[in-house]
């Protein structure tokens, strides 16, 4: 029952810490060896990845991504100014080419955030068709209940309107 817990504890070190094997055997108290085998036998490899990929860690890493962009960008952007106080126009103009290339892979980035939130949204049309469909399910199997939940559809879609309207 123990080594259950350890493993169990060990596991969520490495998928949704991101720990290594000898980070992870020092904090449970278990060999690094056996955290490998655990690593190999439990197909943990495997589930670090879905983990790394999902929708909202992908959203959070592009983001991190643009503002470790922003912050690079900013700082240039002080080099340039330095370097025309000082009548450096040569590289002045190399830093601004730096700028540029910045400029185009946040722009790259920004794209693919985007593409990302759209694949995961869910029109207004289909939550309202959704919901259709579950409030004539509710009022065939609970018709005395059809006038009360008349007035909910109609604030719950009202709601929806408001909230993903475009």
């Amino acid at each position: 029952m123990a080594k259950d817990r350890e493993r169990s504890h060990a596991r969520v070190l490495y998928v949704d810490k991101g720990k290594t094997a000898k980070q992870i055997a020092l904090e449970v108290g278990v060999n690094e060896n056996t955290i490998g085998k655990w690593i190999e036998k439990f197909n943990w490899k495997k589930d670090k990845a879905a983990k790394i990929l999902n929708k909202e860690s992908r959203e959070e890493n592009i983001i991190e991504i643009i503002g470790s962009f922003a912050a690079e960008r900013l700082e240039l952007q002080k080099d340039v100014k330095t370097a025309i106080k000082a009548g450096d126009k040569e590289t002045a103009n190399e830093i601004r080419k730096q700028i540029a290339q910045i400029d185009d892979s946040v722009s790259k980035w920004n794209k693919t955030y985007e593409t990302i939130k759209k694949e995961s949204e869910i029109s207004q049309l289909v939550m309202i068709n959704v919901a259709d469909i579950i409030f004539k399910h509710f009022d065939s199997r609970y018709p005395h209940l059809q006038k009360e939940s008349t007035e909910f559809q109609e604030i719950f879609i009202s709601e929806i309107v408001e909230l993903y309207g475009k």
